[in-house]
């Protein structure tokens, strides 16, 4: 289900004076009318103490045009590529990740493709990660069979030469204590 009206700040809390970004997404037609409120208390529950929202009398109800602002599931990010930038001969990259929906499908972790689709994409699997590289003059790939935890932290390295690809896969238990 999706609300016709959503919102959130940049932040959970600032202090008096600071300011906050408010993002919005409406789905509903013209305006919609904002105040600030503190909230003293939020436990829903009809047996408990119930919501209790205080307006904050400094700042004035606002009016705003709506519009739909959609929001794509996981988390990502797009970077055109820089005109000219070439990766060196030898190159490592090392993510933190914690992959939950594996299926049939992989999930991108991270790729850099022309507008051909050529070039590299590093994934995960549920049988674990896998680095392909595709060009003009054939490609290269490297999978780990390392299937993840659900739900668990990995720290993923791939290290890339003219000569070689390897690929790593290392669980961060003892670092979050999970």
């Amino acid at each position: 289900m999706t609300l016709p009206l959503t919102g959130y700040l940049d932040r959970i809390s600032a202090r008096p004076g600071e300011a906050v970004a408010v993002k919005v997404s409406s789905l509903l037609a013209g305006r919609y009318t904002a105040d600030l409120v503190r909230v003293v208390g939020g436990d829903p529950n009809p047996d408990g103490p119930g919501i209790r929202l205080d307006p904050v009398p400094e700042v004035a109800a606002r009016s705003f045009p709506a519009r739909a602002q959609p929001v794509h599931l996981g988390s990502c990010v797009e970077v055109p590529a820089a005109a000219g930038l070439a990766l060196p001969d030898s190159w490592t990259l090392q993510l933190r990740v914690q992959p939950w929906l594996l299926d049939e499908a992989p999930r991108v972790l991270v790729s850099r493709l022309d507008a051909a689709g050529q070039g590299w994409t590093l994934a995960m699997t549920r049988d674990g990660p896998v680095f392909e590289e595709t060009g003009p003059t054939g490609g290269r790939r490297v999978a780990l069979h390392a299937p993840p935890h659900p739900r668990g932290w990995y720290e993923v390295t791939l290290t890339a030469t003219a000569a070689a690809l390897r690929l790593e896969q290392r669980p961060l238990r003892r670092l979050w204590g999970v």
